[in-house]
């Protein structure tokens, strides 16, 4: 805890055990619980234990205490723990982990193979795994008396809140989840006040490439990157498929996008030159119009996790740059 954050808690315990009788100064000071604005009586962290929760395996899972040391098996599951401010409580992770930078100091306990006997020796209070985890693994370490709480894959913004509740009860921080979730939803509805405004003849279709020649893959419904697509006001040209799509050349030249957005950039070497030389793609108003834009990260797009936000914002600045 730096300095300034430290000087903050103290101040503020001094604040509530002076705005206390004796005796509630005393239940403060020794880390009881307080009264909120209304009344209510609120936990702290460690008193919102146990907790029980059903996993993505529909498996219910009660923690009895709040897990002091957090063993991470996906990349989205550690950027979940660090947007809720439970750092501290993570103890390592994969070396398929590339946010925040300082994830790369943790120990790896394997990639997309979980190192089943590194995960073991870490003597972890809780692992949170996910669905495309290999179940075997997860079972040998449950096996080893550790407990393991499989997150979903979600692909719509409502199913993400309840992924972000569920974390933040298995690691305490329910205060944290709850101000993410308003967060995200205050500036969703940003968003879509400023989309419900954008005059119709400006509005644009939208073809958002996730794979290049000679697999042209695109992203259809039942992605987050369609939702976002709806949230601001455009149209995906492949919104009637559903997931992850494969296109021939012919078929999506057909499709007509008046902006193209590529997610694979900073894989490919000068991707966007490429689309826009593609020679059966020169009448495409995106590519007669230069609309075509690279994310530098398309994690932002794909991944459930805090920065989700972010790629909303980034898509529609591109998408209609006047209007946001």
């Amino acid at each position: 805890m730096n300095k300034k954050k430290w000087l903050t808690v103290v101040m503020g315990t001094v604040l509530v055990i002076g705005a206390c009788s004796p005796e509630e100064a005393d239940e403060v000071s020794e880390g009881g619980s307080s009264e909120g604005e209304n009344g209510e009586q609120e936990l702290s962290d460690e008193e919102a234990f146990p907790v029980t929760v059903e996993d993505a395996r529909g498996e219910e899972i009660t923690i009895e205490e709040q897990p002091d040391n957090v063993i991470s098996l996906l990349p989205s599951n550690t950027e979940l723990i660090y947007g809720l401010d439970a750092w501290d409580q993570l103890q390592a992770v994969t070396s398929n982990d590339d946010y925040p930078e300082k994830a790369s100091e943790l120990p790896s306990v394997g990639d997309m193979v979980i190192d089943v006997e590194a995960v073991i020796a870490n003597e972890p209070d809780l692992v949170l795994g996910g669905a495309i985890n290999d179940p075997e693994a997860l079972n040998q370490i449950e096996s080893a008396g550790i407990q393991v709480v499989v997150i979903e894959d979600t692909n719509t913004f409502e199913d993400f809140y309840r992924v972000v509740s569920t974390v933040g009860e298995v690691l305490g921080k329910n205060d944290e989840a709850g101000e993410l979730i308003a967060s995200f939803e205050e500036e969703i509805e940003r968003i879509e006040k400023i989309s419900a405004d954008i005059p119709e003849e400006d509005r644009v279709s939208v073809w958002v490439e996730v794979g290049a020649d000679p697999d042209l893959f695109t992203t259809g419904s039942g992605t987050f990157v369609n939702e976002m697509l709806d949230v601001i006001g455009a149209d995906n040209v492949a919104g009637d498929q559903e997931g992850w799509v494969q296109f021939s050349e012919e078929d999506a030249v057909t499709l007509n996008p008046d902006v193209i957005i590529l997610t694979y950039g900073a894989y490919v070497e000068d991707a966007r030159g490429d689309v826009l030389n593609r020679s059966a793609w020169q009448s495409i108003p995106a590519v007669e119009h230069d609309r075509v834009y690279e994310l530098e990260d398309s994690n932002i797009v794909t991944r459930q996790g805090p920065r989700l936000i972010e790629g909303v914002e980034t898509l529609a600045k591109f998408i209609y740059p006047d209007h946001y």
